[in-house]
């Protein structure tokens, strides 16, 4: 019976690493979740990016081309920036820095290197109540070449 049931568990087990693949680690998941913003900005499909934003999405822009303080975008203003073809349209080659988890909150320090400019990100993931991480906060620092 002992033999029986640790075959069992071993089976659904194997079964379901098959079916559903290795278990990811919270950090490789928030390395997909930016990714796949950073795929979607590059071909600024709208659909992909919305998928991993948070409904409270924020992007802060500080000090960006020489002006003074700070502002920022609601997420449908982002998403409406990236549609009207405003933003985004720039395949980037992304360089982790910094992945923190903090229980249900991340931080991560992103370089994307572009033909034309850099961009240093500080995001800000939460997890959702069916703990996927999404994006609630983008800064980006635009390092021009």
């Amino acid at each position: 019976m002992g033999t029986f049931l640790i075959t069992v568990l071993l089976g659904a087990t194997v079964v379901r690493s098959v079916l559903h693949g290795p278990s990811m680690t919270p950090e490789d998941e928030i390395i997909r979740t930016i990714q796949t913003h950073a795929s979607g900005g590059a071909v600024q499909d709208t659909d992909q990016i919305a998928t991993v934003l948070s409904p409270d999405f924020r992007v802060i822009i500080n000090r960006f081309r020489g002006a003074a303080g700070t502002s920022t975008l609601s997420r449908e203003a982002y998403l409406t920036m990236i549609r009207e073809h405003k933003a985004g349209g720039t395949p980037y080659t992304l360089s982790f820095e910094h992945v923190a988890v903090h229980k249900h909150t991340a931080e991560a320090e992103v370089w994307y290197r572009g033909e034309k400019s850099d961009m240093h990100h500080f995001f800000l993931l939460v997890q959702n109540e069916y703990n996927k991480w999404l994006i609630i906060s983008d800064m980006a620092v635009v390092e021009p070449k």
